[in-house]
This record gives structure tokens, sequence and C-alpha cells, in this order.
């Protein structure tokens, strides 16, 4: 059993991938201090797993599942006494055209992983941050993995103007084991994986930072980069060719530090998104649950 696990939940799109880049190349220095951060490529197929499990309500099965696929491998390679989880994937995929809300199964997926992390005490992290910049960057991750759709459709599919993060971090709550703390971070840019580092530091104790990464990670497409996403994914049937032609994107079509995204929402739609982002953060802070952090 461990003594402290931290869990980072993500959400998407919210500095995630930066915040697992800072694990993987301080993984050596954190296990030095008695830290087990396991890489997201061994997390990423178990948070799979364990989605299909939900899916065909077998929850039961996960506890199992995590043992097999995640402690397994980190009893064996990575023994410490604390653990750094992280992967965005596990409440889901952020395909709002399927799910029409924000990880409709976030409950069940905290519950689960209640179940399947032994630890004496534990933190969930997880980053919320505008509705309209969720949505969009949503689209374009939808056209990363393959897909065609216009931005009109996929708005078409659901009704962004229900979108609430307070909901889900009420399914949060209530199904973490007695005795955990949950903290909700408002994204703010590299500050938020500043804010998280600090979080962290309070739960387990000094984590050294001594490495971050440099540059954008994962950055969103610029309006070329969508247009040529699309129409490749409409013309390649391979997958590795996909993949080939995201890499070109990524390196050539993305949108770079200090550029402005691409405005896929209209202007009433945005406004609208930003009173219903203003709404669900001011319900969080309105819970003043002791069990949570708002920073």
């Amino acid at each position: 059993m461990f003594e402290k696990a931290v869990i980072h939940l993500g959400a998407h799109k919210t500095g995630t991938t930066f915040f697992q880049d800072w694990l993987r190349i301080n993984r050596q220095t954190l296990l030095e201090n008695d830290i087990a951060s396991p890489a997201r490529t061994l997390i990423q197929p178990f948070s799979k797993e364990a989605m299909a499990h939900i899916k065909s309500d077998m929850d039961a099965e996960i506890p199992g599942l995590f043992r097999k696929m995640v402690l397994g491998h980190v009893s064996k390679k990575l023994n410490a006494s604390l653990l750094i989880l992280s992967d965005e994937d596990l409440l889901g995929l952020p395909n709002l055209a399927r799910t029409k809300s924000f990880y409709p199964h976030a409950g069940r997926v905290v519950a689960a992983l209640g179940k399947s992390i032994p630890a004496q005490r534990r933190l969930w992290l997880f980053t919320i941050r505008d509705i309209a910049s969720f949505v969009q960057s949503s689209y374009i991750q939808l056209l990363k993995m393959g897909s065609s759709m216009k931005i009109e459709r996929y708005l078409s599919r659901f009704d962004a103007r229900t979108l609430d993060w307070d909901r889900t971090v009420g399914a949060i709550l209530d199904a973490m084991p007695a005795g955990d703390r949950l903290a909700v971070c408002i994204y703010d840019g590299r500050n938020t994986n500043v804010r998280l580092h600090e979080q962290i530091e309070s739960f387990l104790g000094p984590t050294p930072m001594p490495l971050t990464p440099e540059g954008l990670s994962n950055p969103g497409y610029n309006e070329k980069g969508i247009a040529l996403a699309r129409a490749a994914n409409l013309a390649l049937a391979e997958t590795r060719d996909r993949r080939k032609v995201r890499k070109f994107i990524e390196e050539h079509f993305s949108v770079g530090e200090g550029e402005t995204r691409p405005q896929l929402l209209s202007p009433e739609l945005e406004d609208e998104l930003e009173k219903a982002t203003a709404r669900s953060v001011e319900n969080i802070r309105l819970r003043q649950d002791e069990r949570m952090i708002v920073i």
C-alpha cells in the first residue's frame, strides 16, 4: 500500500501533456525521493480498458485490471511509498458529440479508482478551463484522432450552453473515498502546473522540480491546419497515413506561442459560454466543501 497517492484526472486541454512531460523527464529524480510516477504510456491502456468496463457495467472488475496493468509494473520497476498518477483519459475522451456533457462517467471512474489505488490518503487533481476554449480544443482533438467532421456539425450534436464543470466536480466529490481531498485548478496557462506542483508538495512533501519541458505541448491547429486535417482524414483510410499527416500538420500548421487561435465559435456563442463558465466556477466555489480547495 502507498502512504499517499496523487491522481491527476485532467481535464483534457488544460496543460496535461506539459505536466506529464515534467513527470517523464524527472521520473528518476522523483523515484530517488520515494515517489513513483508511471509513464502515461503505461496508464493509458488501463484507462481505455477501464472505460470499456464501465460502459459494460463491469466496474467491479476494474481493481483487478489496475493491479494487473499498472500496479504490477510499479511494484517491480518503481517501488516507492508515494505515487503520482496522471492521465486525462481516465475520465474518458472529450468527444462532446458523443458524450453531450463533460465526462458523464466521472463519478463511476473515481469510485472505481478509489477502490483500485491502495493508498492511505489520496489527493485528486482536476483542472478546468473556459468552456468556449474547451469546446474548440475538443473539436481539434477530434480532428487529430481522424475525424473529418465540420465544426458546425460538431456543435449541432450537443448543446454547448448546458455544459457545466460544477456537475463534474460534484460527481468527483460524491465518489471520492472518505478522507480524500480534491484540488480544483482554474486553468491559467503555464501557471497552472506551478499551482498543481504547489498542491503536490503540500500533500507529498518536498517534490523536486529541477527540469521543465520547453515549448508548447500538444498545440492546436491554425486555420490551414484544420482544413488540411479534415481533407486528409477524408482522403486517407489508413491510420498510419493519417498519423504521418498529423505529424506534418503539427510541425508546420500548429498555433505558435503568442499566436491567436482560430475563431471557430460565433461571438454570440462565445459570450454565452463565457457566462456559463463564470456560473460553473461560482457554483464550485459556493460548495465550500472542506474536502475541496479551488486554486
